[in-house]
């Protein structure tokens, strides 16, 4: 994203709306708000409404890719709390699991 792509401050008031040859996306969901902030950007209404829905209903799916120090198991799960890092306000950490909000991961290798 820059500077002549068309995705301006505010272009979700007008998603989907085109003024003078711009096209003015719509936010339609901030993903892992807490921990990557990822977002998704509609370039049209009926995307926007599609989308919308299927975050609405739960009905999407996300994968993620990571990297990791040593050899996991081939498969599980990780149970654990997502909050503020007591030394880093501004970043979030893993926490016990009760502790922050809870977050679990199902993997697979």
């Amino acid at each position: 994203l820059g500077e002549g792509d068309g995705i301006r401050d505010g272009g979700h008031a007008g998603c989907g709306s085109q003024e003078a040859g711009i096209v003015r996306p719509g936010i339609v969901h901030r993903i892992d708000r807490f921990t990557s902030g990822l977002m998704v950007v509609a370039k049209n209404k009926g995307t926007h409404a599609a989308l919308a829905a299927q975050f609405g209903a739960h009905t999407n799916q996300r994968t993620y890719l990571s990297i990791m120090w040593g050899k996991p198991p081939d498969e599980g799960t990780v149970h654990t709390g997502i909050g503020r890092d007591p030394a880093n306000r501004l970043r979030m950490t893993a926490l016990p699991v009760g502790k922050g909000r809870e977050a679990i991961s199902h993997f697979r290798t």
